[in-house]
């Protein structure tokens, strides 16, 4: 029975790595105009508004400030466990003889 099964699952297995892949196109699908857009943009070196930098200078020096995360100990050390040394009779898990 078991032979039966193991030759079951191995043409299961066989057969799904063979079976044929569907085919994906190699390039993704882009709207070209908004990919030129951007690429002007970019070479231009205007990326970021004037009403964005404006709001950025006034924010001061720091404009992220810390998340609450950053102020906190980042791991703590566990309590110091003494292992429990028991004395007992007989040998193997759970097999004791009395």
């Amino acid at each position: 029975m078991k032979k039966i099964l193991c030759a079951i699952a191995v043409t299961f297995y066989l057969s799904a790595c063979t079976a044929p892949q569907p085919a994906t196109p190699s390039q993704p699908v882009y709207d070209m105009r908004a990919v030129q857009r951007y690429q002007n943009q970019v070479a231009s070196g205007h990326t970021v508004s004037a009403k964005d930098k404006a709001r950025v200078a006034q924010q001061g020096e720091d404009p992220m400030p810390m998340n609450r995360s950053d102020n906190r100990t980042k791991y703590s050390r566990g309590g110091v466990y003494t292992p429990v040394v028991v004395p007992t009779i007989g040998l193997g898990y759970h097999r004791h003889r009395w």
